[in-house]
């Protein structure tokens, strides 16, 4: 198993990928 530490970190950066991704998104669909 992996520490704890690494899965919050993997979960945080992933979370921070799709809000980038989802962003993006709309910043395209709204301009």
């Amino acid at each position: 198993m992996s520490k704890p530490t690494e899965t919050v970190e993997s979960i945080l950066y992933v979370a921070l990928q799709h809000l980038l991704q989802g962003s993006t998104y709309l910043l395209e669909e709204l301009s």
